[in-house]
C-alpha cells in the first residue's frame, strides 16, 4: 500500500442525499503491556443514488471493462474528499458536474505547493450496495487540463479503495484540443488484481508534482478493466507438518533447539552482551542473550509484521495467517509507530475489528485523546501476542519533521509532551527540509523529534502485570 501518498487512514464520508438518507463515514479504522518495547528510529526524511455502470468490451484483446463511469447523467455519488489533502495548501477544491460535456470537473490550486514532489486532493465515490470489481488489474480514464496553466512539473492520477486498491500513474498521450484551450491526456493505472466483489468506496486523487497548476481538471470515462482469462493457480501445498510442542528449551545457561528431523543442537548464553544502553534492564539483556544464542544455531525465529491484526486469508479461521498455516503464532511480531499515530492502524479500527473477539477488550475512548487511545489499542495487540509466546519489535516510519505542525489545543499543564504536535501526517517519503542535519540537540527539529520518541515511551505505561515477563527490544527500520 502506497500510504505515503495519502494522509491518515482512508476517509469516505457520505452526506445526505435527496431522500434525506444519512451518508456514513467509512474509515478503516492491553491496558497493560507485557513487553516494554524500545523503538529504533531511522529517520526519513493515507446515500445518493448509485451511479449507473455498464459492462463493455475493452479495446485490448485480453481485458474487459467490467465497470465504468461516464458522467453523462451527472456525478451522483461523487463528492470532494475532505481530509484527503496531502501537502496541499491551496484553496478548497470544488467537485462538480460539467453538464455541458458530461464530465466530472474538479477545480484545484497547487500554486502554493510547486516545491512539493507530491501534493494531492481527492474526488471520492460511495455506494452502499457495493460493486463487483473482482479481477480488475487496470483503471483508465480521460483527463483534460488547461494547457496554458501547466507551465512546470506534471500532473498524475492516483486511485485508492479500502478493498486494497492503491496505485498511480502519470498522464500519457497528451494532445491539445484545437480551439478549446485544453489538453486531453490519458491515465492508465495498473494494480494487483482486486479480490472484492462488493467495493463500496473509490477515490481518484489528482496529484501535483512540482507544479503550481491552478485551474480546472476534467475527468471522464473511468474504466475498471479485468483480464477475462482464468487466473493461474499460484498456491502450493504444504508438505511438512508442524511439530507439536515447544522446540526450544533452556536450562538457564544453555539454549537447546529441536530440529525438524528430531535431532537437537545447543548454544550457551553469553555471560554479557554489548548494548547501546548501559542502563538496559535485566529483561533486555536476557532477551539479547537469547537472540545471540539462537544465532549460533542453525535455526531461525520466524517473524511476521502485524501478525494478528492485518490478515490476507480468511478471517473466519483465525486472526493470523501464520496460525492458519502452522497452528501457532509468529515468534517475532512486528509493529510500527504508524499504528500509534493512526496511519497504519487505529483505535477505531481496533474497536471495530478486534474488540469483543477472544482475547481482546474494547478501548474506552472517553476521557483520552485519539492518540492516547491509539496507543492503548496497540498495547492490547502487543499483549495478546506476548501472551501467546511472541515478542514484539517496534519499528518507526517517522513523519518528515519539517512538516509537523503544533497542536493548537495543546495544554502543557495537562497534556503529555508528545501531544504538542500533530504526528498524524504520513510523510516518511518526503525528503525536503534538511531534517537529518537538524535532529540532534541544538537542531531545529530536536524538540519535535524527542516528542515523537515519547509516543513510543508512552507505550511503556501499559506495562506488564507480571513485570518479569517484560522483554524490551530495539528494532531498526531501513528506509
Amino acid at each position: 500500500m502506497n500510504a505515503a501518498k495519502r494522509v491518515g487512514s482512508a476517509r469516505f464520508i457520505r452526506k445526505k442525499d435527496k431522500t434525506g438518507e444519512n451518508f456514513m463515514k467509512k474509515r478503516k479504522s492491553a491496558k497493560r503491556l507485557a513487553a516494554a518495547v524500545l523503538s529504533g528510529v531511522l529517520l526519513a526524511g493515507t446515500a445518493s443514488t448509485p451511479f449507473s455502470m455498464s459492462s463493455v468490451q475493452a479495446e485490448e484483446d485480453t481485458l474487459t471493462t467490467v465497470y465504468s463511469f461516464d458522467f453523462e447523467d451527472g456525478i451522483d455519488g461523487w463528492y470532494y474528499g475532505d481530509g484527503w489533502e496531502y501537502q496541499y495548501n491551496g484553496t478548497v477544491p470544488v467537485v462538480e458536474s460539467d453538464t455541458e460535456d458530461g464530465r466530472l470537473k474538479v477545480t484545484v490550486d497547487f500554486s502554493k505547493d510547486a516545491d512539493k514532489d507530491w501534493s494531492n486532493i481527492a474526488a471520492c465515490w460511495w455506494n452502499d450496495a457495493g460493486v463487483d470489481l473482482t479481477g480488475v488489474t487496470q483503471i483508465s480514464m480521460d483527463v483534460w487540463y488547461e494547457t496554458d496553466k501547466l507551465t512546470e512539473g506534471e500532473l498524475k492520477m492516483a486511485v485508492y479503495s479500502n478493498c486494497g486498491l492503491d496505485a498511480n500513474a502519470g498522464l500519457t498521450d497528451a494532445q491539445e484540443e484545437e480551439g478549446t484551450g485544453l489538453t486531453k491526456a490519458r491515465a492508465v493505472i495498473t494494480c494487483p488484481a482486486v479480490t472484492s466483489n462488493a467495493v463500496q468506496d473509490f477515490a481518484v486523487k489528482i496529484v501535483g508534482c512540482y507544479t503550481g497548476y491552478s485551474g480546472a481538471i476534467w475527468i471522464d470515462n473511468i474504466e475498471f478493466l479485468a483480464d477475462g482469462s482464468e487466473p493461474a493457480d499460484t498456491s502450493v501445498d504444504s508438505t511438512l507438518a508442524a511439530n507439536e510442542g515447544n522446540p526450544v528449551s533452556s536450562n538457564g545457561s544453555t539454549l537447546t533447539v529441536t530440529k525438524q528431523d528430531g535431532t537437537s543442537e545447543s548454544a550457551e548464553y553469553a555471560d554479557a552482551v554489548s548494548l547501546a544502553d548501559p542502563e538496559a534492564t535485566d529483561e533486555t539483556v536476557s532477551l539479547y542473550q537469547y537472540l545471540q544464542a539462537m544465532g549460533k544455531t542453525d535455526s531461525v525465529i520466524y517473524g511476521h509484521q502485524n501478525d494478528t491484526w492485518h490478515k490476507a486469508g480468511n478471517s473466519e479461521l483465525s486472526n493470523s495467517d501464520t496460525y492458519d498455516v502452522t497452528g501457532d503464532y509468529a515468534g517475532i511480531v512486528g509493529m510500527d509507530t504508524l499504528s500509534l499515530t493512526g496511519n497504519e492502524y487505529s483505535v477505531e479500527r481496533y474497536n471495530s475489528e478486534m474488540a469483543g473477539t477472544a482475547g481482546f477488550e474494547a478501548v474506552d475512548t472517553q476521557g483520552q485523546s485519539t492518540l492516547e487511545a491509539n496507543i492503548e489499542a496497540a498495547a492490547k495487540l502487543a499483549n495478546y501476542n506476548i501472551a501467546n509466546g511472541s515478542f514484539i519489535t517496534l519499528s518507526s516510519h517517522t513523519p518528515n519533521f519539517a512538516g509537523v505542525v503544533e497542536n493548537p489545543d495543546y495544554d502543557p499543564q495537562t497534556d503529555p509532551v508528545y501531544a504538542k504536535y500533530d504526528f498524524s501526517v504520513y510523510t516518511p517519503n518526503t525528503l525536503t527540509g534538511d531534517v537529518m542535519n537538524q535532529l540532534l540537540p541544538g537542531g531545529k527539529y530536536n524538540e519535535i523529534y524527542n516528542a515523537y520518541l515519547d509516543i513510543s515511551c508512552f507505550l511503556y505505561t501499559y506495562d506488564a502485570a507480571d513485570e518479569e515477563d517484560s522483554v524490551p527490544l530495539r528494532a531498526f527500520v531501513i528506509h
